[in-house]
């Protein structure tokens, strides 16, 4: 395992930038998660236009939602069995590859077929995410976690700005055949990228006992290694702290997915454009988080970052929901909206930091896939509730638990955080008497 540099040492200086591999990471992250946008604006919009059907044009995102649940905690078996930049690559191909059947879709009788093709994405880039974060630690010393996983969630917000305004124009003038082309090509790019990524030396730890001669022994060595990677994680204070904040915020974030459209539409009457406005002008609020997070805040413990930018992203979505109780008109929507992708991205960039820092090297591509799952099992559940309860509730009260939700989360881990420093003191102290 590649030894990380010390305090003192003088690469702790050096801009983020000029740390090779994590510069082609993002860039490739930039890449691909463009094309991902591309897709993400340009399928739900062909298929509407293809059928005239909303439940249909549904059907896009629930397709998509339940296989990285269901596959998400096996993948990170292999993730923690083979190489992570080796890993990545091998998906963004394959996922390149799985994208090739939609373009044999032409008529709403051949949906069928596009389904599959989500469902068969949904399945491998599970393999991707985990990969990708494991990776990350390994190509920057722990101090500067947090600054890498901010320049990171900057650029996807950057991605975000840049594949939802291409993915319209590119389905309004080439069709499905542009959508699926960019987004194929976009894999293809970072995986050349990700080549060039010098991923280092790590331990891979494998069960002895189990021989890996027939097929049935490999499959009982996965069962084997996804146990105890399912046991690392429930001994880890730490992990389960993040898997519980993980299913937190995965319900308000399913929630806030079912209702934006009942709210922005349906309350503050925003047309299309002014829909588009609102979540575009969140990016750019997260790119600034991003460049906070990567500079500002670079060197910091993320478990000290996480409380305070959650509780910042709690009050301004607070402040959002509710005030168009007093005035329902969309301009403060789109001020508050800005800042809220600040504290979010920088939240998030501790998060993953948590994350990646929970359970040793070896069991990390099992623990990301599991939190991944707890966090889209949750957003599955929210976006239920909302999609049953929303006419009897109401929209807004429901969206309180985007924000309840990320408070008691925040709430939880300053509360860990402060018992595990008095904790940490109180032993210092006693070894000091005892000497």
């Amino acid at each position: 395992m590649v030894t990380p540099p010390g305090p003192s040492d003088p690469r702790l200086r050096a801009p983020l930038f000029r740390r090779r591999g994590l510069t082609l990471l993002i860039a490739a992250g930039l890449i691909s998660q463009t094309g991902d946008w591309v897709l993400l604006v340009g399928l739900p919009f062909f298929v509407y236009r293809l059928t005239g059907s909303a439940l249909a044009t549904s059907g896009v995102f629930l397709a998509g939602l339940v296989p990285p649940i269901v596959v998400g905690t096996v993948a990170g078996v292999f993730v923690d069995r083979w190489s992570r930049k080796r890993t990545m690559i091998a998906t963004n191909l394959v996922l390149a590859a799985g994208l090739v059947p939609l373009l044999f879709v032409h008529s709403a009788a051949q949906l069928w077929l596009l389904y599959v093709v989500i469902v068969f994405e949904s399945c491998v880039d599970p393999f991707f995410g985990p990969a990708e974060g494991a990776l990350i630690p390994q190509l920057v010393p722990p101090e500067e976690l947090v600054g890498a996983n901010g320049a990171y969630a900057g650029a996807r917000q950057v991605s975000r700005l840049l594949g939802a305004a291409t993915g319209g124009l590119v389905v309004g003038l080439l069709g499905l055949l542009g959508v699926v082309a960019v987004d194929s090509l976009s894999f293809v790019a970072s995986a050349a990228l990700l080549a060039f990524i010098s991923e280092g030396g790590r331990t891979i730890l494998r069960d002895a006992t189990v021989k890996v001669a027939t097929l049935v022994a490999r499959l009982r060595a996965v069962v084997v290694e996804w146990k105890a990677g399912l046991a690392v994680a429930w001994e880890s204070p730490r992990a389960r702290e993040v898997l519980a904040f993980a299913m937190l915020l995965g319900l308000g974030e399913g929630v806030f997915a079912a209702l934006a459209a009942p709210f922005l539409v349906g309350i503050l009457s925003a047309d299309g454009a002014e829909y588009g406005l609102f979540f575009s002008l969140q990016a750019v609020g997260g790119v600034a988080g991003g460049v906070v997070a990567g500079t500002a805040l670079r060197a910091r413990r993320p478990e000290r970052v996480l409380p305070w930018a959650f509780v910042a992203f709690a009050v301004l979505d607070g402040l959002l929901f509710n005030y168009p109780l007093v005035s329902p008109r969309i301009l403060p929507a789109f001020l508050i909206i800005g800042f809220v992708g600040v504290p979010s991205t920088i939240g998030i960039a501790a998060f993953s930091s948590l994350q990646q820092t929970a359970v040793p090297d070896e069991y990390r591509g099992r623990f990301l896939g599991s939190a991944n799952a707890a966090l889209g099992f949750t957003m599955v559940i929210g976006a239920v509730l909302a999609g049953t309860l929303a006419s009897v509730v109401g929209v807004i009260p429901l969206l309180e638990l985007q924000v309840v939700g990320p408070l008691l989360g925040a709430l939880w881990v300053w509360r860990a955080e402060r018992n595990g420093s008095a904790g940490a003191r109180s032993r210092t102290t006693t070894e000091r008497a005892a000497a």
